[in-house]
């Protein structure tokens, strides 16, 4: 801490002593989450800086959440003397924004710190040299006594950044040459200049989260005249402010445990201070007075230095000992009530004696100041540790993971300290807006033993707050003693109460049931019913008691009670009856013996195959149902074992024969395989024989016999390989017996008979590979990862229901990219193609020409995309030729990253446009700036204004959107463009088309905004002018927003894109839209090499001309809209629309075009109101197609929530709840 090192300046001059005080990190700072500017951030003292961390921390240590303070009379008092960086950005750097002014005022040590913390009691700077800091104490402390302000952030700051300030002292004669501070002691030359900047937090003690001290007075007085000098310190003055002070309070000098002094080792200023409080507090003691100056420790930190002073008291309050003075070896002589012993310097850690101490502190200037401390009376019952064993969750917020784990990490060290996970949940109880990092642990009672961590989870928080759900479960999840724990909390144990009195009448002990450790209490139904019912009663009012609202309340089976009960449906007393009697009539109900199953096939489907004593009980969806019958004993089931060898035709005779006696053969599987590998070299046709002998031969037997043998056969399924499509090295043998057998399954089903081969890739947990992988359950095999054995059987039905005859099932090994390093995209193709030598490949011969099937073309083109971020289509993987990978190849190796950008540039941004440009609307309807929508709307919905839609890019209504709107519950209005379509900014197209709107709205009804893709823009630029007129309303986007279209825009067209290329974009776009059949890129290149944009309208009409869709006056008005909107998107200002109050609803696809933005597209930062994020399936353009969005736009719609206030609703987003 004090050392020589030249971190601030170089040992220049010997004046200057070369050993001070320094802290570390003065260039740090979190200017965004303090909303410091990034040119001020740049200019500010860095005393201003560190001031307003260090108060920010003195707020949270205090057990306060900061934004609690927002608003209050809380006071800021900083002592500090000179601002070393004034110099610099006054006189030197002058700023233009006039920032230097605003950064190096010393009034902003204070006033910047209440303009952060928004707080609105007095704001100072206060500079009385070397006691300023203890005259913002004093400050204070007498302005929280006389009722001005309810609490104080104190503060100081001195840094070290001239060193002709430390020359400037060292000629003064203060400073000891060789860097030492000594106080007291017979060497003291001096004292050494030091850097501190500190803060505390000073409120009533009745406010008071956590006290480390009590101040219980505080006085100040000055030197006035001297005629020794300004500098010359009045042991006089000091003697009578110590008279004074203990004249005023209820304490004696006989109650100080401790004395810290302000001695910072000078020849004159120790004596005095020593005289003084050897003739006021020592006089009338018993035991000598302690005495002691932080300064020998840390140097001293001129205005600072009574903040430390406070400081090093509170740590001895804390921990029962006082620190040390070092640097001390003998009493300097001159001090007499050191040498008689009536003062003691405190030379090693020793006891407080008494819970009172007193702190000086005197500027050079003759500002003279005094307090007393008192250590807090209560003390923690068994340390903090809990009588309890409940475990406690602990929620934290911080700037960076590590700052969230380092409060969890601190709790595991230590025995669990239930008041200061009070503390902690203290100042988390409302957001602390900036974390970026929020996590949550739980924390068991270990006793003295360090902490037991339960669970700990931190994650990003990207500011979108996501919807609380409660989910309500069946049957199934009670066991024994599921209430014992919960009993101890008192909010659940009173409403188990409450519903163990409704039960008591009908002769249930609920209390028993929820706590008995008995297995089979829960072997009784009712006690299931009524158990869950009650835990769930329980639980919900526990929620409710810490102010956990749902969004969203989702029940099954008795759980639905539980929602009825969440949704204020029913009261507790019903519900628990409503359980009881439900589970009273299933104990009466006559017992059903069998057994059901759910299945993956329709009703439709399955109904057919079922045998006569099993049923469809349940048609649950097109694709799946629910069937019961007798379970298998009822029916005597019997396995019989025949080693019968199927590979002859008598041995697959005597095996159908044997079978039939048993019952009529409704399913064939022949599963078997006998390995014999050796590379095809070394095979010989024994090998061959005995690997196609247990599969093509006896499949071979099996399809002829079966064909007379099993009339009514409903399965003939063989079990085949991979490798029959790829191969294994050593297996040839194998794969042809695979082969032959996937002949025969074609040639049954080409015949219409029941036929299945199911290509296995490799199998883990049981059969060959697993004897061979032993627990190597990664082990790649011929490119694939073993396939659980639970996976395969739950694919199995899946396979057996496929159309096709032969499927297959395997997981595919991930490829790393280039396998050893650094193979090219070549080398890699080739690799999977499995072709080793590329000179025996003509450079134009395309993949599909090699012998590329389907699986190598879905495994390329993962490849590509994974290892290289080289995205292809299908379609164009079909027709890539080897001089294709070249090109490909040598422009990134050219220039890597603006290679890929070459490779794709055309291609992307094609996309980019047509991403955004699903069709170009309706033609018919296109002058009509309000198009009504034939919707599904009731009688009394149709006082109700209507919805509007603002649809994409294009600005007109297109057959989506009658799609859509053919679904809809209210009426919908589409927002037309086409008239506005010389418009240049969002802000003239809201207010262009703002009339429009208004007409169709009632200020007593809330407003509905859709917007789609681009149109999001203009749907929040109406939502803020609407409501600047006073409506209130709510939005929802379709996967669009203005952060989210305008990074879009600006990632397909580039930073600097001319209107030229736009134009050809464009061009390209539609004309490809009307003739697809025609490829992109030569569309793309006709239009490229024309120069003026006369001839690309010219030519663009040519194509126009071919088609009857559009008129060529409605194409000439779209391609300028188009022009100017997708210019708009790249240039807006994200910006221009802030402060909205509306609700956002967000809904997103599953396939996502952008990954690099937030989850919620930063509409968060757009409104205060309640942001909620719906994902559904599809793309940015098929989105529009699935049925769920119209439900979506139902379930958001104002005008159709009839049980619920609008002002509730946008304020409350009270729970919906779903059975």
């Amino acid at each position: 801490m004090v050392d020589d090192d030249e971190r601030r300046w170089r040992h220049f001059n010997p004046e200057i002593p070369k050993r001070f005080g320094k802290i570390s990190n003065l260039e740090k700072f979190d200017a965004t989450f303090f909303g410091v500017h990034f040119k001020q951030a740049h200019t500010l003292d860095p005393q201003t800086r560190i001031l307003i961390e260090t108060a920010y921390e003195a707020v949270i240590d205090a057990g306060i959440n900061p934004k609690s303070l927002r608003g209050t009379k809380t006071g800021v008092y900083i002592g500090s003397c000179i601002s070393e960086s004034e110099k610099t950005w006054f006189y030197e750097k002058v700023s233009s924004g006039g920032f230097g002014i605003t950064g190096c005022s010393r009034a902003m040590l204070a006033n910047r710190i209440s303009y952060t913390l928004g707080l609105e009691g007095p704001s100072f700077l206060l500079d009385t040299a070397c006691s300023s800091s203890m005259y913002a104490l004093d400050n204070a402390f007498s302005a929280i006594r006389n009722g001005e302000i309810d609490a104080a952030i104190i503060g100081g700051s001195n840094l070290l950044l001239h060193p002709f300030v430390t020359l400037q002292f060292a000629r003064l004669g203060v400073l000891a040459q060789d860097g030492y501070c000594r106080p007291f002691d017979k060497d003291a030359s001096g004292y050494t200049r030091s850097e501190t900047i500190n803060c505390l937090f000073l409120q009533r003690k009745r406010d008071a989260k956590r006290i480390y001290a009590s101040v219980v007075y505080s006085k100040t007085n000055c030197d006035g005249y001297k005629p020794e000098g300004i500098t010359y310190p009045s042991g006089n003055v000091q003697r009578k402010l110590l008279l004074e002070f203990y004249k005023e309070i209820d304490l004696t000098p006989n109650d100080l445990g401790y004395l810290e002094a302000h001695s910072t080792g000078t020849v004159v200023g120790d004596p005095e201070e020593c005289k003084a409080i050897d003739s006021v507090l020592c006089s009338q003691r018993q035991d000598p007075l302690l005495v002691g100056s932080v300064k020998s420790n840390i140097g001293h930190s001129e205005p600072t230095s009574g903040i430390c002073s406070l400081v090093k008291a509170c740590f001895a309050f804390e921990t029962g000992l006082i620190a040390p003075n070092i640097n001390f070896t003998e009493v300097k002589p001159t001090i007499t009530a050191l040498a008689e012993g009536r003062l003691v310097v405190v030379k090693d850690v020793t006891p407080l004696p008494k819970p009172c101490i007193g702190v000086n502190s005197f500027g050079f200037g003759g500002a003279n100041a005094h307090a007393i401390l008192k250590a807090h009376p209560k003390s923690k019952v068994n340390y903090g540790i809990p009588e309890d064993n409940l475990p406690r969750i602990v929620t934290w917020a911080g700037r960076t993971e590590d700052a969230v784990n380092e409060i969890f990490n601190g709790i595991e060290k230590k025995p669990l300290d239930a008041e200061f996970i009070g503390l902690l949940q203290n100042i988390q109880e409302e957001e602390v807006s900036g974390m970026v990092f929020r996590g949550y642990g739980i924390f068991g009672n270990n006793g003295n033993q360090p902490t037991k961590s339960l669970v700990r989870n931190v994650q990003h928080y990207t500011g979108l707050k996501r919807p609380i759900v409660w989910v309500f479960s069946g049957m199934g999840s009670q066991w024994n003693e599921m209430g014992a724990s919960l009993m101890m909390i008192p909010r659940f144990r009173q409403s188990i109460e409450i519903s163990h009195n409704t039960l008591v009448p009908k002769g249930l002990d609920l209390i028993n049931i929820l706590t008995s450790n008995d297995p089979a209490i829960y072997e009784n139904i009712l006690h299931s019913f009524v158990g869950i019912a009650s835990v769930q009663i329980g639980l919900t009012d526990v929620l409710r008691s810490l102010n956990l609202e749902p969004d969203l309340i989702i029940g099954h089976s008795v759980g639905e009670l539980g929602c009825a009960y969440a949704d204020g449906g029913l009261t507790a007393e019903q519900m628990i009856l409503s359980a009881y009697y439900r589970g009273q009539v299933s104990v009466d109900s006559q017992k059903i013996s069998g057994a059901m199953a759910a299945v993956g096939i329709g009703y439709k489907v399955i109904k057919n195959m079922l045998p006569e004593a099993i049923e469809v009980a349940c048609h649950n969806s097109a694709d799946s149902c629910t069937i019961s019958g007798p379970i298998d004993e009822n029916y005597g089931c019997e396995v019989v074992v025949n080693t019968a060898d199927i590979s002859t035709v008598e041995g697959c005779r005597n095996l159908l024969v044997e079978a039939a006696k048993l019952g009529s053969i409704g399913g064939i599987f022949n599963l078997a395989v006998a390995l014999r590998d050796g590379i095809f070299a070394s095979q010989n046709m024994e090998q061959f024989v005995q690997s196609f002998s247990p599969k093509a031969v006896a499949t071979k037997h099996l399809d002829a016999l079966s064909r007379t043998l099993c009339p009514e056969l409903d399965h003939f399924v063989v079990f085949s390989s991979v490798s029959c499509g790829r191969g294994n090295a050593g297996q040839t043998n194998y794969g042809m017996a695979n082969s032959v057998m996937e002949r025969i399954i074609e040639g049954r089903s080409r015949d219409g008979l029941p036929a299945k081969a199911i290509q296995w890739g490799a199998v883990g947990e049981v059969g060959l590979v697993a004897d061979m992988a032993e627990d190597k359950i990664d082990l790649e095999i011929g490119g694939t990862l073993q396939q659980r054995i639970s996976s395969c059987l739950q694919e199995l039905d899946t396979l057996l229901s496929a159309k096709s005859a032969v499927v297959a099932s395997m997981v595919v090994a991930e490829k790393r990219s280039g396998r050893s390093g650094n193979e090219s995209i070549i080398d890699t193709v080739m690799h999977i193609m499995g072709i080793r030598d590329l000179k025996s490949v003509s450079l134009g011969t395309t993949l599909s020409e090699m012998g590329m099937d389907s699986l190598m073309s879905v495994e390329i083109k993962q490849t590509l995309e994974r290892d290289f971020e080289l995205v292809m289509t299908p379609q164009d993987l079909r027709s890539l030729t080897v001089q294709k990978l070249h090109e490909i190849m040598e422009a990134r190796e050219k220039d890597n990253s603006d290679a890929e950008k070459m490779v794709l540039a055309s291609e992307g941004k094609l996309m980019g446009i047509e991403l955004l440009l699903r069709n170009l609307g309706d033609e018919a309807h296109s002058d009509q700036v309000m198009y009504s929508l034939k919707t599904h709307t009731t009688l009394a919905k149709q006082s109700f204004p209507p919805s509007i839609i603002i649809p994409g890019i294009e600005g007109t209504a297109g057959q989506a959107w009658y799609n859509i709107g053919a679904k809809l519950n209210s009426r919908a209005n589409v927002l037309q463009l086409h008239q506005f379509a010389q418009l240049e900014t969002i802000n003239d197209i809201g207010q262009q088309t703002l009339e429009h709107v208004k007409a169709l709205l009632k200020p007593s009804h809330p407003f509905y905004l859709i917007g789609y893709s681009y149109g999001s823009y203009v749907a929040l630029q109406l939502a803020a002018l609407l409501e600047q007129l006073g409506y209130r309303g709510h939005v929802l986007l379709i996967d669009g927003a203005p952060h989210f279209i305008t990074k879009l825009a600006n990632l397909h067209l580039g930073e600097n894109f001319t209107d030229n290329f736009l134009y050809d974009l464009l061009f390209s776009s539609i004309a490809n839209y009307i003739f697809p059949e025609e490829t992109k890129e030569s569309i793309s290149a006709v239009f490229h090499k024309l120069d003026t944009l006369k001839e690309k309208m010219d030519l663009f009409m040519k194509y126009v001309d071919k088609q009857n869709i559009y008129s060529k006056d409605y194409f000439k008005v779209m391609i300028e809209a188009l022009f100017r909107r997708v210019k708009i998107a790249a240039k807006f200002d994200l910006n221009s629309i802030r402060d909205l109050k509306s609700p956002i609803m967000l809904v997103r696809p599953t396939e996502v075009s952008l990954n690099d933005i937030e989850e919620d597209y930063c509409v968060s930062q757009l409104t205060s109101g309640k942001v909620t994020l719906k994902v559904i399936e599809g793309n940015h353009s098929t989105m529009l197609d699935n049925p769920v969005l119209p439900q979506i736009i139902n379930d958001c719609d104002p005008g159709l929530l009839d049980d619920k206030n609008f002002d509730e609703y946008i304020r409350d987003a009270k729970p919906v709840a779903v059975a």
